[in-house]
């Protein structure tokens, strides 16, 4: 369609639409708005749309209000910055301060998606003071939004202004009542921590991923393993160090299988990265620690051997036999009949990697196991022997 038919024909049309008595209309009108705005140039949308896209912000209808903040992103796209930052960033921001929780929801929930039209002047000035009465909504819902934007914000504005103005919300975020709150922050916060750096994690958020990790959905916790381990990765074997490894090695006592599960993802992650020393040095350590521990359930033993086993890969044959062979030949006599066929099951892995005196030691281990109380045991020895 030609653009002077759009501005002769359908813009006056849209102008009387506006302004009609039935909220539906006005609605569909936003729409209408959105792709015509796409059409014109910027200068055009200057003269011709802006008028009408300033009134409508400030419709009766909360419907209406809603509609403009979920097409927002799309109407400042199409704008560009000059015109958001003088004309429709003030606008907008009334709308994270509507009286309807949809409506801030979905303003706050669209926000993340305009930054790059909003200037950071903008931003600090318009914007960010509008985000502390967010922080107290009553809706979780609009919380939640405003988890993932000031994750986005941060990226986009000096990263003095993002850790001493907008740090603080994101903490306190993570204390939020609501557990998708809190888990909207841990999935927004690890390319914040990137682009700002390893400072970004403060005392006062390793507190509080301290804390998460006593939260009662397990999926925050996983959601803290997987941050911390990720992190490190990026960060590097000193920021696991001094940061990361006493709240991260809690993976091995969670109470749910896949938390730790994602633990030993992440170890063998780490393994491959920080190599055979880290490893020898650092980790399995903390892991043996953590299987000789007395007065606690099986599977937090079966856990700590895995998640030796998933290091060896990185390890020589003589780190393998002095670091970890020792270990699994210990858990071969363990209580728990589990236990000992896990063991027996990490050998069979491990053994390809053994020089032959270690493989001596291991299989007379194995001979005794085939004569085990457990059928399942005594099974899987007979059968490692053979293989």
């Amino acid at each position: 369609m030609e653009k002077e038919v759009i501005v002769s024909d359908i813009v006056p049309s849209l102008k009387l639409l506006i302004t009609d008595e039935q909220d539906t209309i006005r609605m569909i009108c936003v729409g209408a708005m959105v792709g015509i705005a796409k059409i014109l140039s910027k200068d055009e949308n200057k003269k011709v749309m802006l008028p009408i896209t300033l009134a409508i912000f400030e419709d009766k209808s909360w419907k209406v209000r809603l509609a403009i903040a979920k097409n927002f992103p799309e109407l400042a796209g199409a704008f560009g910055k000059e015109i958001v930052d003088a004309s429709l960033t003030t606008k907008f921001s009334l709308l994270l301060k509507d009286d309807e929780a949809d409506v801030r929801t979905a303003a706050v929930t669209s926000l993340k998606s305009c930054l790059k039209t909003i200037s950071a002047e903008k931003i600090q000035t318009v914007i960010i003071p509008q985000l502390n009465d967010l922080m107290r909504d009553s809706s979780f819902s609009v919380r939640a939004g405003l988890a993932g934007s000031l994750c986005s914000i941060c990226t986009v504005i000096k990263k003095d202004v993002a850790i001493t103005r907008l740090l603080p919300l994101l903490i306190d975020l993570l204390k939020d009542e609501h557990h998708e709150v809190r888990m909207a922050i841990l999935a927004e916060v690890q390319p914040v921590a990137i682009s700002i750096g390893p400072e970004f994690i403060t005392s006062s958020m390793l507190i509080s991923f301290s804390n998460l990790m006593k939260d009662q959905k397990w999926r925050v916790r996983n959601a803290v393993i997987e941050l911390l381990g990720n992190l490190s990765k990026e960060f590097g074997k000193d920021f696991y160090s001094k940061s990361a490894e006493q709240i991260f090695l809690l993976f091995l006592v969670d109470t749910v299988a896949e938390v730790r599960e994602t633990g030993m993802a992440k170890i063998e992650q780490l393994a491959s990265v920080f190599k055979a020393d880290w490893v020898v040095k650092t980790y399995l350590p903390k892991a043996v620690e953590a299987f000789g521990k007395e007065k606690q359930g099986y599977l937090y033993r079966i856990t700590a051997l895995r998640s030796m086993a998933v290091t060896a890969g990185v390890l020589s044959k003589e780190q393998i036999a002095s670091s970890i062979v020792a270990v699994f030949l210990k858990a071969c006599k363990d209580q728990v009949p589990n236990v000992r066929f896990c063991a027996v099951k990490m050998l069979q892995t491990l053994m390809g990697r053994m020089d032959s005196g270690t493989v001596g030691r291991v299989k007379a281990v194995l001979t005794e196991l085939g004569s085990d109380q457990d059928k399942d045991v005594q099974y899987y020895a007979r059968k490692v022997l053979s293989s």
